[in-house]
């Protein structure tokens, strides 16, 4: 299950910032005049775009290997102090 929602929440963090950058686009195309500034722009954006999107995967991937909560991080702290005690 946890794999399942890993994906779903990966798929829409994926999508919901290429709308951004789309729609980023659109914005500058329609106020610029100036072909070079325009394609700078949307270099930029495009850079913006994928970065955005390899942060989120590598993220995501980080937290698919640990996938330890606060609660669970603080119960094994407790056990092994328990432990030496």
């Amino acid at each position: 299950m946890s794999g399942v929602l890993f994906w779903f929440v990966m798929y829409y963090e994926v999508v919901i910032v290429l709308v951004g950058v789309i729609v980023g686009s659109v914005i500058i195309i329609k106020r610029m005049n100036d072909d070079q500034l325009h394609h700078t722009a949307l270099k930029l954006l495009l850079a913006v775009g994928i970065t955005s999107v390899l942060m989120n995967i590598d993220v995501a991937y980080i937290k698919s290997q640990y996938p330890q909560t606060q609660a669970e991080i603080l119960k094994k702290l407790t056990d092994i102090s328990a432990a030496y005690k």
